[in-house]
């Protein structure tokens, strides 16, 4: 499958501020595909070149429109301990099918949360 363009961000300074203990991360994009879709929006945590955490959402369950713009977000929490010196966070798309797949818009969103 073909992977996007990846956001890319160091962890170890997204929790500096007192009483803050996790975050919020929202992440979405602009996608136009046709149900049935093999592709996901997806983020990973990594720790020394090793993933501890890998999420994602599949885009055909948020396609309303087939073959139209539709907006695909999610919306998680990081904790505390997902976080710190030597992570990294990284979200994309990823097309594991054939299908080809348009994509706009891509934002990311982290709010520090107690």
């Amino acid at each position: 499958g073909d992977f996007s363009t990846t956001f890319t961000i160091d962890m170890d300074s997204l929790l500096s501020a007192p009483g803050i203990k996790n975050i919020k991360l929202t992440f979405g994009v602009w996608i136009k595909a046709c149900r049935p879709t093999d592709a996901v929006l997806a983020f990973s945590i990594e720790k020394n070149h090793s993933v501890i955490r890998w999420e994602y959402d599949k885009i055909q369950d948020c396609i309303i429109e087939d073959n139209g713009w539709n907006y695909v977000y999610i919306n998680r929490r990081i904790e505390e301990n997902s976080t710190g010196s030597d992570y990294i966070l990284k979200i994309f798309i990823w097309n594991t099918g054939k299908e080809d797949i348009l994509t706009d818009d891509f934002s990311v969103r982290m709010e520090r949360i107690p």
